[in-house]
């Protein structure tokens, strides 16, 4: 289980990230 969550928290973390790189 705690490996799906972290899988899911990266792909979250990437979508910020780009969300962050357009914003920018």
């Amino acid at each position: 289980y705690r490996d799906e969550y972290m899988a899911l928290a990266e792909e979250v973390i990437n979508m910020a990230h780009e969300d962050k790189g357009s914003v920018r």
